[in-house]
């Protein structure tokens, strides 16, 4: 079986496409929310950290965009392989910030989102 179209299958059927849109808008807002004057004011790395968001938020607007096109039909799935490393950042941020509010609260929304992005990020991994 093709692993580019695995998938691509996991971001077109069912929920995946969700998945994948919800949590590349959770770590594009994760990145803005870094670019506040607010954030870490008493990090010292805080200058690196900012560059760093900086440069990851136009990729993570691309990655977007691509997944928009995707889901369209103006674009394939292989279009999308580039983009997986960024994709699985954006599921490990989201997973990480659930995995965190789980620890406070025992939510079973919470248990149930971290269920389906494990499954998204076993499925977005077959695409390589």
């Amino acid at each position: 079986m093709n692993k580019c179209w695995v998938g691509a299958e996991y971001i077109i059927s069912g929920d995946g496409h969700l998945v994948v849109l919800e949590t590349l808008k959770h770590y594009m807002a994760k990145l803005e929310s870094i670019q506040s004057p607010e954030y870490g004011a008493t990090n010292m790395f805080i200058g690196l950290v900012k560059q760093e968001a900086a440069k990851r938020m136009p990729q993570v607007e691309m990655t977007l965009d691509k997944v928009h096109r995707f889901l369209i039909g103006e674009t394939t799935a292989q279009s999308l392989i580039d983009d997986i490393p960024i994709i699985n950042s954006a599921i490990d941020s989201y997973r990480f910030d659930l995995v965190q509010s789980q620890s406070k609260t025992d939510d079973a929304v919470v248990t149930a989102t971290i269920a389906r992005l494990d499954e998204a990020k076993q499925a977005i991994n077959k695409f390589e």
